[in-house]
């Protein structure tokens, strides 16, 4: 166990886990301030922003899904219309 390293070992693993803990908190403050700014925008302006808007990359995928039935319900909505709309008779 701990005993069984030397003193370099020691240091390397304490200096390690220090790293670790610091990256860990960092990304904790991180999200908590993503967070604040998320409850800032609600209250302020009532506009929620989505995931993919503060993190991107992780949610790249369900943001093209979201565009992609934006559009469909988009040109869904716009066939109705058309569908309703009276034809003109001359």
């Amino acid at each position: 166990m701990f005993w069984d390293y030397s003193l370099k070992e020691s240091l390397d693993l304490i200096e390690s886990y220090n790293r670790v803990t610091t990256n860990q908190i960092k990304m904790q403050a991180t999200h908590n301030q993503i967070l604040a700014h998320m409850v800032a925008s609600a209250v302020g302006d009532g506009k929620m922003k989505n995931l993919w808007d503060y993190y991107p990359e992780i949610f790249d995928s369900e943001r093209k899904e979201y565009e992609k039935q934006q559009q469909r319900e988009l040109i869904d909505k716009r066939r109705n219309m058309a569908r309703k709309r009276p034809k003109n008779k001359e």
